[in-house]
């Protein structure tokens, strides 16, 4: 269901006077914590099997097996979820990609996948299988100067590994014109605002969605945000709606340049607060809030994340757990009615 609302809407990267609510049919499959490369989320958090998306003990590698096949069953027929999100670590080292690649369509999901694209072969594997419809790769947009230079190479934006990254991109855009293909550049303040939009300019001109998100970190939040706008300045963007997932925190601000081009900004309303997950948390302390729903697995069968911060059973629950829990009935009450969804967490919103 998709609701278009006229009303202004005020968010930390501009003023906007059409609200769309759509739903959100997205579930994040976290592959594995393996990765090939450190990227900007968790460069300071380097472990031999680790995720940004998970923070769990019992996280480990999935396997394409009947309880994933039942979990998302099941989140289809009560929920509508049917997009299946590959996340990690590097959801293109993992073991069973292709594996689960079919479980998932076998269950009429469409495929996202979230990679950083040093190693594509897997990728391009699943490409030709007809098991992946939308591609989005990180990108970390060089500093300004020599901020962070003294940081290990892999630490760092590194000319080298972007360079490599778009030729990459490049040869995917050539070989399969329909797939879609976005970027979520991640904002920082030491970004170079003049690196920054020639990149913009060259995803515009290679069939590639740009979407900014800004660096989240409660230290650099504020000057990530302000960066954010130079950027939006040069590019001469002009607020068109916001995008609204419902239920989930994701807010994507939509910006239209005089040619047309689109570009959309990430932003997180910390509102959204399920009731049973964030009961035992401080309103005014939390950090995090459910974008959407993560799913990862266990020695035993698939576990739905509700909360990336706590590890206590009632924000990380089986599916037959979840169906008969209250956020259940929170997550469909919302997904029914949008606008109870709006009015309770969006009319003031609380952006991070």
């Amino acid at each position: 269901m998709t609701l278009k609302l006229r009303r202004p809407y005020a968010t930390p990267v501009g003023q906007f006077d059409e609200v769309v609510l759509d739903e959100e049919r997205s579930l994040r499959l976290v592959l594995t914590g393996n990765c090939n490369l450190a990227c900007e989320f968790c460069a300071y958090k380097v472990k031999d099997f680790y995720s940004p998306e998970v923070h769990s003990e019992r996280f480990v590698e999935m396997e394409p097996r009947y309880e994933l096949r039942k979990l998302l069953k099941e989140m289809r027929r009560n929920l509508n979820y049917d997009i299946a999100h590959l996340t990690g670590g590097e959801p293109g080292i993992a073991k069973h990609l292709s594996e689960i690649g079919e479980l998932c369509q076998d269950e009429s999901y469409s495929i996202n996948m979230c990679s950083n694209l040093v190693y594509t072969k897997p990728i391009v594997r699943l490409i030709d299988r007809g098991l992946i419809s939308e591609l989005t790769f990180s990108y970390v947009p060089l500093d300004s100067g020599e901020q962070r230079s003294q940081l290990l190479v892999y630490q760092r934006p590194d000319e080298a590994r972007i360079g490599n990254t778009l030729e990459n991109i490049s040869h995917l855009r050539s070989r399969y014109h329909e797939l879609v293909i976005k970027t979520n550049i991640i904002m920082s303040p030491f970004s170079d605002i003049e690196n920054t939009a020639g990149f913009i300019d060259w995803c515009w001109n290679n069939e590639v969605k740009p979407r900014v998100q800004r660096d989240r970190s409660s230290l650099r939040i504020s000057e990530s945000t302000d960066n954010t706008k130079k950027l939006l300045d040069a590019l001469k963007m002009e607020p068109k709606k916001v995008i609204i997932k419902v239920p989930g925190a994701t807010e994507s601000c939509e910006f239209e340049d005089p040619n047309g081009r689109e570009m959309h900004v990430k932003v997180f309303n910390k509102n959204y607060r399920p009731q049973e997950v964030c009961k035992l948390c401080d309103e005014s302390n939390c950090v995090k809030s459910l974008s959407s729903i993560r799913v990862y697995d266990t020695t035993n069968e698939p576990v739905l994340c509700l909360c990336t911060l706590r590890d206590d059973n009632f924000s990380n629950v089986t599916v037959d757990q979840f169906l008969k829990s209250s956020v259940f009935n929170e997550i469909k009450g919302y997904k029914t009615d949008p606008i109870s969804y709006f009015d309770k967490f969006c009319a003031h919103p609380n952006f991070q």
